[in-house]
């Protein structure tokens, strides 16, 4: 009868820390700018993002996957705009896989091309957003296409950025001027060969179409 009630104790305990140890939270949603963040935080600090986590544009979830106390963990998934998945990275072993499927190669962890770290859309969306036709006179207008390769080093740094097709000097211009704001915070998962990184290009391309 003792041997019972030390182990009824016993359980009784285990489940007093087990509920202790429960950690509260909140589900919180906000506007960032042309994207809708839903996640889960600390109920005791807000601030602090704690289980899922995800980033819609339109309606669509763009990134997906799981915080812990305000830490990245675990496999995050990226999309494109078609839902498609654009890469899934594993934030406990600092390593992308699933690389771009739908673009008919195959990519391996040992060899892929540069990633921004997080969906594509955010990076080509803020170039965008931050170009502009440039036109002077109304008999100007034409089509043209830039292609903006950012310098991304071995260690997932950007350096520096070039264009790799340009146009005339005005469209140019707009390009290179938005580039040079690119926030120095964002993150870039270098590109590898052979299981080597190594720094690369990463191409962001933009259509300039004339409208009357």
């Amino acid at each position: 009868m003792r041997t019972l009630l030390v182990i009824i104790l016993s359980l009784l305990s285990l489940t007093a820390l087990a509920q202790s140890k429960t950690v509260k939270t909140k589900n919180i949603t906000r506007n960032r700018d042309i994207y809708v963040e839903k996640y889960s935080a600390l109920a005791s600090d807000t601030s602090v993002k704690h289980g899922t986590y995800k980033l819609l544009y339109k309606g669509k979830v763009i990134e997906t996957g799981d915080y812990k106390k305000g830490e990245r963990i675990g496999p995050w998934t990226f999309y494109n705009l078609k839902d498609e998945v654009e890469f899934i990275y594993d934030y406990d072993k600092n390593l992308p896989f699933q690389i771009m499927p739908h673009y008919g190669s195959v990519y391996s962890a040992k060899q892929f091309p540069s990633l921004f770290l997080g969906s594509p859309l955010i990076p080509y969306h803020f170039i965008a957003r931050s170009t502009y036709y440039p036109v002077k006179e109304s008999g100007n207008k034409r089509d043209c296409k830039v292609v903006l390769a950012l310098e991304i080093n071995a260690n997932g740094r950007m350096t520096g950025y070039h264009l790799e097709t340009s146009s005339r000097d005005d469209f140019n211009r707009v390009v290179l001027d938005a580039a040079s704001r690119i926030p120095k915070h964002w993150r870039w998962v270098p590109a590898r060969e052979g299981g080597r990184n190594i720094p690369s290009n990463y191409r962001i391309t933009l259509i300039f179409e004339a409208v009357d």
